[in-house]
């Protein structure tokens, strides 16, 4: 599930610039309208808002390029619930094409929208710790218009690069959720590898068709915040897919592991380079490691001073 982060995100001290302001508003599409006709009445009490669908599509081809569509909506249930009718998706910048961005809100079955609408917001994605990173992501916000009820819904479609030949989906949400499921499609002569974990993963749904697989989760129960939950508490499953393309096709960036041995080697060579040596950087380690009687002291003597240490994380050619 998507929405976890926008949830615990505050707006980013991060440069924010509009994508434009327009007041037309686009109809609401089929699967949005359907999917609001779903029927939500056994949900428990005290739930904010309920996820009826999210829905996300990852389209591979030949040549390694990569479309991700992603559909969610969601129902509000009570006052504290119109917080949740936001969007968002995430982006490499500089490689990423996000190609479509689309939010509406359906009330009494009808599409009904604001007299100004909604702007979706770049922003940084910069995690705690780093002070630049290429990877953004773009937020709307109807909270303030959606009412109890009401359906809020979004589309997004992301373009770019298969950097790695691996993917994975969380299925993890603040939020009940009625469907949600993740689909893949390959290209002729591509294979995969899926695992799945996580306390929920035997009751996933699986479908496979012709180079294309489908996982879904169905009627996800609300289990309501608590003190000090970790995030990956709310993990209900996990998908990790491992894609091989054929062995006729150029590489590029495609480095397929099939072990830690691969993933280490790759590591190795991407790392070494930046390896710093210098001669105050060698001192220091000396001075640390004085007197140290083996390995294990040594790094003990060196954890404890990197542990005073700021760290600061410049994520840069990340592709």
């Amino acid at each position: 599930m998507k929405l976890g982060p926008i949830f615990r995100f505050i707006i980013s001290s991060g440069l924010l610039f509009s994508l434009g302001a327009t007041t037309t508003f686009a109809a609401p599409p089929a699967w949005l309208l359907n999917v609001a006709k779903t029927d939500s009445v056994l949900l428990p009490h005290d739930a904010p808002a309920v996820v009826l669908l999210d829905e996300t599509l990852v389209m591979i081809q030949n040549d390694g390029r990569e479309t991700t569509r992603h559909r969610c909506a969601i129902r509000i249930l009570n006052q504290s619930g119109r917080q949740f009718a936001e969007g968002e998706v995430g982006y490499l910048e500089k490689e990423d094409d996000v190609s479509s961005t689309d939010a509406w809100v359906v009330r009494a079955g009808k599409a009904v929208a604001p007299k100004e609408k909604p702007k979706w917001i770049d922003e940084s994605a910069a995690a705690a710790g780093e002070i630049f990173s290429e990877y953004r992501r773009r937020v709307v916000s109807y909270s303030d218009f959606a009412l109890n009820d009401d359906v809020f819904g979004y589309e997004t479609i992301v373009e770019g690069n298969l950097n790695f030949p691996q993917l994975s989906n969380s299925w993890e949400s603040v939020l009940p959720v009625m469907r949600e499921s993740y689909a893949l499609q390959l290209p002729h002569g591509w294979t995969m590898q899926a695992v799945v974990n996580g306390p929920l993963a035997p009751v996933l749904r699986t479908a496979t068709g012709l180079q294309s697989w489908t996982w879904e989760l169905i009627d996800r129960p609300y289990r309501p915040d608590e003190p000090d939950m970790s995030g990956s508490g709310r993990i209900d499953a996990r998908l990790m897919i491992t894609l091989s393309p054929p062995a006729e096709l150029p590489r590029g960036m495609l480095p397929v592991f099939h072990s830690w041995a691969d993933l280490d080697s790759w590591l190795v060579a991407l790392q070494d380079p930046q390896c710093d040596t210098n001669p105050a950087l060698t001192k220091t380690v000396n001075q640390l490691t004085a007197g140290s009687a083996d390995a294990v002291e040594k790094i003990r003597a060196l954890s404890r001073y990197v542990q005073n240490l700021q760290y600061v994380a410049l994520d840069k050619g990340i592709s």
